[in-house]
């Protein structure tokens, strides 16, 4: 599969209005019922409270900033650069970038990774439960484009964070730019939903819950700093369980 997208396309021109839309995304049923802002606090700490598609804790500063999921025109994320409203989250592009588990709930197996046009090139494995998970690669995507792949150990039911490239044809990631952290670059965390179809309440077979597995991506010009603010944030991490 070719993305067909070059570099002159990491920006979107800002001289048309854009039409925006996002995924719908339904609490949890099963126990323990979780949503997107318990999984944001249980990462970051803290104490969130919605506003609208975004979340924001008021004490630290922090906010998680939900990208819109298709946009008309369509641009790219270039991760170190596009903002809310300059891009969907479906095609990124142009970083160093490193990644990592922070939640997992799912039945299946999951792998994590990109195509940038040439297959599915793994980052890494996910295993555990909840916020004990591990799981975390890196990957120097400078210049490059790609989209976010997920799938099962055994390579099947990949989703990708283009619907156009997925089986049903459905959004299958939602995406948050972290504000407020402190970091060199920039972070997001994605969040992904690995069961086919629509919700079953249009006759599918999915809860479209979005929270079998959470990634977060950190995004910087060169791999010395991401490598710097990975190790930070990860002793961050382990101080606060």
């Amino acid at each position: 599969m070719k993305s067909g997208f070059g570099l002159a396309g990491l920006l979107l021109c800002a001289t048309t209005v854009a039409n925006a839309d996002v995924s719908d995304v339904f609490p949890s049923v099963s126990p323990p019922s979780v949503t997107h802002e318990s999984i944001i606090e249980t990462v970051y700490g803290g104490d969130f409270v919605a506003n609208g598609d975004d979340y924001n804790d008021g004490v630290s500063g922090v906010s998680a900033i939900r990208f819109d999921d298709s946009l008309t025109p369509n641009g790219m994320i270039s991760l170190l650069t596009a903002g809310k409203g300059d891009a969907s989250d479906r095609v990124w592009s142009d970083a160093f970038i490193t990644a990592k588990t922070v939640w997992l709930r799912a039945d299946f197996t999951q792998q994590f990774g990109f195509d940038r046009g040439n297959g599915f090139e793994l980052l890494f494995d996910a295993f555990g439960e909840y916020e004990n998970v591990t799981g975390e690669g890196s990957a120097d995507l400078t210049g490059e484009t790609w989209r976010w792949v997920r799938r099962d150990q055994d390579g099947t039911r990949a989703w990708s964070s283009d619907p156009g490239q997925n089986p049903d044809f459905l959004d299958h990631m939602v995406t948050y730019q972290v504000d407020g952290l402190n970091r060199t670059g920039v972070t997001y965390l994605i969040f992904i939903e690995d069961l086919y179809g629509s919700h079953t309440s249009d006759g599918g077979f999915s809860d479209r819950d979005f929270d079998d597995l959470v990634i977060e991506v950190h995004a910087t010009p060169e791999p010395a700093t991401a490598m710097l603010v990975l190790g930070g944030a990860m002793i961050a991490l382990r101080r606060r369980r």
